[in-house]
């Protein structure tokens, strides 16, 4: 699908109107956010079975609070919701 939808979106640029190019756009970022999703489960998986050795690193909490917050970001500003980092104290 991201193939198809990658040729498509170069072959037709010029000759899609802005809502088309925006509906390609849309369907583009769904198909890499569907191959992480893909990528993490499969990933899961190889940690359950063991087939997969993970590495520990200590990480400052205020880069784990960025990341979740801009993960979610749009989606709170769609439903008028606003989110405040409060790291623990």
């Amino acid at each position: 699908m991201a193939m198809s939808l990658n040729l498509l979106a170069e072959t037709t640029e010029a000759k899609l109107s802005e809502s088309e190019s925006e509906l390609l756009e849309a369907a583009v970022e769904d198909v890499e956010r569907l191959r992480g999703l893909v990528n993490d489960l499969l990933d899961l998986s190889k940690i359950e079975s063991g087939k997969l050795e993970l590495d520990f690193l200590d990480i400052e909490v205020n880069f784990l609070l960025d990341k979740a917050v801009s993960a979610l970001n749009i989606q709170a500003e769609q439903n008028q919701v606003t989110l405040v980092q409060q790291p623990p104290k």
